[in-house]
């Protein structure tokens, strides 16, 4: 994500469902048939991309958002896969913060067939019904359709983009998920309804000193950015995820924090593919523009949900409180439940090698009698 990237073909979308619908199941295939992945990694192989920390192959499930970008019917789609068990919703809530659009996976499968000549009169008459809804929904659309003019296959998904758009109408795509060929149709079918950074509303964020600031999709105005999450790569050396919204970052520039104020220099800048990275340069200029979505190292003074914007430029955005394991005197600790804390345990072994022991909380108490 350049500053040269026509941003009308950017596509920022979140795989988001409940547990076990097959989020990672659909988004595995993605890569796949993009090119960056050259196998299907199955999650009941243990072989996952996405879920690529050693915690999410031996327990099945999805713990952390993992992010890959990739160029899909002309579109540049960053996909991120979403965890959907309960305790880590506040995973899911800090990256909605950064999407524009979403899939959502509903429960049960089709199969994968052509559509039976028992059945077209039916599917014609399905789509009658659904012109007639669109005509009704969209103002454009109902104005051709009074004047007398056809209603084509391209005016019809011009409408429907403007009511998803708007937020009045949701389209629903059925295909198996567990085949290929499913996940090429809701890819190819889906991107062109979904909002670019363009086609979302502008962002207002705040400056430092308390002034509010619009952010908008232009790779010349003030950088603004939104670190959004923040990692451990091998060996212990920390990166921070970040959405840009506004203006170009590049390595080198100065940034200002904007929850302390301090200003600190950007170092390196990596496009992430789950948990692999590469740095931003290595196949294009070395910057991230407005809906790039990247990571960052070197930054010390962010946490997760901080703002950065270019030194003495543009503002920050607001954030989104998330939830977070807390250790207490060193030694109690809270999460969002049984697996949160488990998982948080595990990180300490395999991010930072340090082992602990756990246990059920345990009270001092004193007892008192009294005479009869």
């Amino acid at each position: 994500m350049t500053r040269h990237t026509d941003l009308h073909l950017v596509r920022n979308v979140g795989v988001m469902a409940h547990v076990d619908a097959g989020k990672t199941t659909v988004s595995e295939r993605i890569p796949f048939l993009t090119g960056v992945n050259h196998r299907i990694g199955e999650v009941h192989d243990g072989a996952a991309t996405l879920d690529w920390t050693r915690q999410e192959r031996e327990r099945g499930i999805t713990i952390t958002a993992a992010a890959t970008t990739c160029t899909w019917a002309g579109h540049l789609l960053t996909l991120v896969d979403t965890p959907g068990h309960v305790d880590f919703t506040a995973e899911v809530e800090r990256t909605l913060r950064v999407l524009d659009g979403l899939w959502g996976d509903g429960p049960g499968d089709v199969a994968e067939q052509d559509v039976p000549a028992c059945l077209r009169d039916a599917a014609a008459q399905a789509r009658t019904e659904l012109i007639e809804q669109l005509v009704d929904l969209d103002e454009e659309l109902g104005e051709g359709f009074l004047s007398g003019a056809a209603i084509d296959r391209s005016a019809a998904r011009s409408a429907i983009r403007r009511l998803t758009l708007s937020g009045r109408a949701v389209p629903v795509l059925l295909g198996p998920r567990c085949a290929t060929r499913g996940s090429s149709r809701c890819s190819t079918r889906s991107s062109p309804f979904l909002p670019s950074p363009v086609d979302a509303r502008v962002v207002v964020g705040t400056r430092p000193d308390g002034d509010a600031v619009a952010c908008p999709s232009d790779p010349d105005a003030p950088a603004c950015a939104l670190a959004f999450k923040q990692a451990t790569l091998p060996g212990g050396q920390s990166m921070t995820y970040v959405r840009v919204y506004a203006g170009t970052l590049r390595p080198g520039d100065r940034v200002v924090i904007s929850r302390t104020g301090r200003t600190e220099r950007l170092g390196r800048m990596l496009l992430v593919h789950a948990g692999a990275t590469r740095d931003v340069g290595v196949h294009g200029p070395g910057e991230l523009g407005p809906g790039g979505i990247g990571a960052v190292i070197g930054l010390r003074d962010v946490r997760d949900r901080r703002h950065a914007r270019r030194s003495g430029r543009a503002g920050a955005v607001g954030g989104h409180g998330v939830p977070r394991p807390r250790a207490r005197d060193r030694r109690r600790t809270r999460g969002m439940g049984e697996p949160h804390l488990e998982v948080m345990l595990g990180q300490l072994v395999d991010d930072h090698g340090v082992r602990v022991t756990s246990g059920a909380p345990r009270w001092p108490t004193a007892r008192r009698s009294r005479s009869p």
